[in-house]
Formats: C-alpha cells, sequence, structure tokens
C-alpha cells in the first residue's frame, strides 16, 4: 500500500464515491456502472444487439451466482467466449483485459463495436463498495483529519482482502450530485473525505482522500 499524490500517474477511471457512477477514458469509450456492475459502453457503431443482450445475461447470471459480491475474471471470460461462440462471432470478435486484471479480479466488461473486441475491466465486489460508500458518509458527517481518513479507508480495503493499492491525498472532490455544495464546503473546512477509485495507466488501484489545498 502506498500514499502518494495524484498527478504523477495517468488515471484511467474515476468510480464516485456514493453514486454507483463511472467517469472513464478507455480506449476513447464512454461508459457508466450499472446497478449489476458490468460496463455498458456508448459508442458510434453499437455491438450487435443479440451480443449485447447475450453479456448482459451472462453478467447476471454469474453476478446472481456469486450471491451479488464479484463476477471473476476467472469466471467471465470463458463465459463471453461461449457466447461469441454461440452467435457465430468468435472469429471476428476478440476479449482482452485491462492492465492489472488477474484471474481472481472482480470485473466488469465493455463492448467496442468498432474494435470487436469485449474488455474486462477491474472492478471492485458489492461488498467493498458498500464499506466505502459507508466510509464516504462518515466522511461528510464528521471532520476526518487526513490520518483519519487514510485510516479509515485503509481499514476497509484490508478487511475486504484487497490488494496492490495506493492512496492518495490530492485527488479530485467526488460526491453526490445533489450533495456537491454540501461536501465541498465541508472539505474547504478543512475536513478530508474519501471521494472515490480508480485506476492508474498501468492498472493499479487507486482510492482518493481529499482535503483542503
Amino acid at each position: 500500500m502506498r500514499i502518494s499524490g495524484w498527478r504523477r500517474h495517468r488515471t484511467v477511471a474515476i468510480q464516485l464515491a456514493a453514486g454507483g457512477v463511472v467517469l472513464a477514458v478507455v480506449a476513447g469509450l464512454s461508459m457508466r456502472m450499472s446497478s449489476a456492475s458490468d460496463l455498458m459502453v456508448h459508442v458510434d457503431q453499437p455491438p450487435p444487439t443479440a451480443l449485447t443482450d447475450a453479456l448482459a445475461r451472462t453478467e447476471a447470471r454469474l453476478f446472481a451466482a456469486s450471491e451479488g459480491q464479484c463476477v471473476t475474471a476467472r469466471d467471465l471470460e470463458p463465459a463471453i467466449r461461449q457466447d461469441l461462440e454461440d452467435l457465430g462471432l468468435s472469429a471476428a470478435w476478440t476479449i482482452s483485459r485491462s492492465p492489472g486484471v488477474a484471474d481472481e479480479s472482480c470485473v466488469a466488461y465493455g463492448a467496442s463495436g468498432p474494435r470487436q473486441v469485449v474488455t474486462l475491466v477491474a472492478a471492485l465486489s458489492t461488498r467493498t463498495k458498500e464499506a466505502l460508500t459507508a466510509i464516504a458518509e462518515v466522511s461528510y458527517r464528521q471532520c476526518f483529519g487526513r490520518d483519519e481518513a487514510v485510516a479509515a479507508v485503509t481499514a476497509v480495503l484490508r478487511a475486504n482482502g484487497l490488494t496492490d493499492w495506493e492512496i492518495r491525498t490530492d485527488g479530485p472532490i467526488a460526491a453526490p450530485l445533489d450533495r456537491v455544495g454540501q461536501v465541498t464546503a465541508h472539505v474547504r473546512s478543512g475536513c478530508f473525505i474519501y471521494s472515490g477509485t480508480g485506476f492508474t495507466g498501468e492498472g493499479r488501484r487507486l482510492f482518493y482522500v481529499v482535503g483542503p489545498p
């Protein structure tokens, strides 16, 4: 685990703390997070409807089998490969993994019509997301110092078995849209909050604890 600044690395995605919203730039695609943790990709040339429907069913089935916690790359990749074969798309379409995605990683997926590729992207388990959302809520109500906020986030990550992550303290302020003013004022008053999570360009998981400049 490391605690560092934000500007030395290229960030690929930021997941907001409380809204389940993902702001991402992955191969030029715009993505958003659905309730079942899959990444629905909006591109000028969308994937075939039969494929997007099949991927959604596969993701939902595996998500349910995990009791709503985590779909791993080990489980999702062969299931997607089978979907491509069943639809006669395996010769044209490929499956890739974003940097840092291992077999045991929780993942989401994105499908690019122009590139004809389904990409697995690292995701957090439902349990971890709920714990981080709870920490964010506490940090909005209480005035954490920097060390207190870092310790609270660190405890959640360790309790949920996350490895190879980094906490940064100079990232963006992220909050639910209807509370941006409140949270921004809270930070400007001298308090630190849990702000969100994302990745470096090399695929390392980042977590942001943000306070006053």
